[in-house]
């Protein structure tokens, strides 16, 4: 049986924080920019870019932590790094690859909220609902949510050993 640390009661800004100490060596290593300003977070493959609103903008420090690993997830997808075809690829917001893409982040982040001790139950439900969103795009996909499992934990991997 798996250990699962339960959520940490900390003040919301040590959560964001923690949260950055955890993907820092990652982002650093690869060289990906990270900016916190706007009201949007997302990554953007071509130029290798997450962008995060501020911390105090989130309901929670654990839902700032699930945001910035999901964006994390989606750049490990890039080219030269794990080169998911639905990051490489990328066709068009709605389309079965980014609802592919859409999953394995979500799932990815949820596995990173997971080990860090972030997970609550509100994350849960908020994830929940996100890949529900995705779920008429790939409802016909049998093998879809064996293997975005796969590819977010090769993702969580990824980022995880650099800070090792």
């Amino acid at each position: 049986k798996v250990f699962v640390p339960p959520p940490r009661e900390v003040v919301d800004e040590e959560i964001a924080d923690e949260a950055l100490e955890v993907v820092s060596p990652y982002l650093t290593r690869e060289g990906i920019v990270i900016e916190h300003k706007g009201d949007r977070a997302y990554y953007a493959p071509r130029t290798d870019y997450i962008r995060m609103p501020c911390s105090k903008d989130f309901v929670s420090g654990q839902a700032y932590a699930v945001t910035l690993y999901h964006e994390c997830i989606h750049s490990t997808g890039h080219e030269n790094r794990l080169s998911r075809k639905s990051v490489t690829d990328f066709n068009f917001f709605g389309s079965h690859e980014y609802s592919r893409e859409e999953l394995v982040a979500e799932m990815g982040a949820q596995m990173m909220a997971v080990i860090t001790g972030h997970q609550t139950e509100t994350t849960i439900e908020n994830a929940k609902a996100y890949c529900q969103n995705w779920a008429a795009v790939i409802k016909n996909d049998e093998k879809l949510v064996i293997q975005a499992a796969q590819q977010a934990q090769k993702a969580v991997d990824y980022i995880m050993e650099c800070g090792e």
